[in-house]
């Protein structure tokens, strides 16, 4: 998968981000998503072919996800991390300013 999907994604908040999962096998694969452990399944997160679209709207929706990939041969894991953007997030400070 490493070759296909980044280890890292950046993304905006209220930005649609998508995170890939591609693994190759004679057999069929299924995959699943996990985050912390639980299947990170809520109005923010989707899964689209395979693959996670997420809209992250708050610091908690960052991090690190996990595809894992099973089949009749066995099964194996990806880790990819969600990171924030940080020009997506302006200091007030600097956009109200006193002209004199």
């Amino acid at each position: 998968m490493k070759d296909v999907c980044p280890t890292t994604v950046t993304c905006k908040r209220y930005t649609v981000c998508s995170l890939c999962c591609y693994a190759a096998s004679d057999s069929p694969v299924k995959y699943s998503w996990s985050r912390n452990g639980k299947k990170p399944m809520n109005g923010k997160i989707k899964v689209i072919n395979d693959n996670i679209v997420i809209t992250p709207r708050s610091a908690k929706d960052y991090g690190v996800y996990v595809c894992n990939a099973l089949n009749s041969y066995g099964s194996t894991s990806y880790e990819i991390t969600l990171i924030e953007d940080n020009m997506s997030q302006k200091d007030d400070s600097e956009s109200i300013k006193f002209i004199n």
